[in-house]
């Protein structure tokens, strides 16, 4: 478990979880072979966003490790900017 409450940590594990449900979710679908557009990738970027989210709120709550939480909101918001920019401002 999460003992320490910095920043540092909320940022790491942020930075963590979005690429882990990314692969979680898109290996085996690649595996398969099965068609992947564009709608799967931009819906799979937002669960991995939400997971994202979801983390934060467990270690904010769960936990009660608010340093470590707002080093998350950072990188979720980060993930967030960089999800508008990709999917609709191109």
């Amino acid at each position: 478990m999460i003992k320490k409450d910095h920043l540092i940590t909320g940022l790491v594990l942020g930075l963590l979880v979005p690429p882990l449900v990314f692969l979680i979710v898109y290996l085996p679908n690649e595996t398969k072979g099965n068609y992947l557009t564009n709608a799967f990738f931009e819906n799979l970027a937002l669960m991995s966003i939400f997971f994202n989210g979801l983390a934060m709120w467990i270690v904010m709550n769960g936990f009660k490790l608010d340093k470590t939480g707002r080093g998350i909101l950072l990188v979720n918001l980060m993930y967030a900017l960089l999800f508008v920019i990709y999917f609709y401002a191109l």
